[in-house]
């Protein structure tokens, strides 16, 4: 599928914690925003919230998480679907997790690099690993 709601740098934001207390609008101005639900506040999975701030566009997808403790697990739980929705992405910054050993070990297998950030870590996709894992063709990206 192709990007309806497109950041400009091509990236998505993943919140992989159900208690996370930033700026979600704030986050969702900047690019398309994946956050996980927890089982006390149950959400479908894949639910969308679009809407528009000024001239702008929003989009927040939903994801209910297994463990609501397992930011890791919500992390792997949401990467098929970012293939999926995204097609051709750079990257996505995830936020509402600090355990960067962990988190690099998974986006190496994953095909992607990892750099933290102040708020997060920012995956960045390499296209050739990245699409021989998922048996798509990402050479455009």
């Amino acid at each position: 599928m192709a990007w309806k709601y497109r950041s400009e740098d091509r990236t998505t934001g993943v919140v992989v914690d159900p208690r996370f207390q930033g700026d979600l609008i704030g986050l969702a101005k900047v690019r398309p925003l994946w956050v996980v639900g927890s089982k006390e506040k149950p959400v479908g999975h894949g639910i969308r919230l679009t809407g528009r701030v000024g001239r702008r566009t929003l989009r927040v997808s939903r994801f209910t998480a297994v463990n609501t403790d397992d930011r890791v697990g919500n992390l792997v739980r949401v990467l098929a679907d970012l293939d999926e929705e995204y097609g051709l992405y750079r990257g996505f910054f995830g936020y509402g997790t600090d355990d960067a050993t962990e988190i690099r070990r998974l986006m190496d297998g994953e095909g992607s690099t990892l750099e933290t950030c102040s708020d997060g870590f920012f995956a960045l996709m390499i296209p050739t690993v990245r699409g021989a894992l998922t048996a798509r063709d990402y050479s455009k990206s």
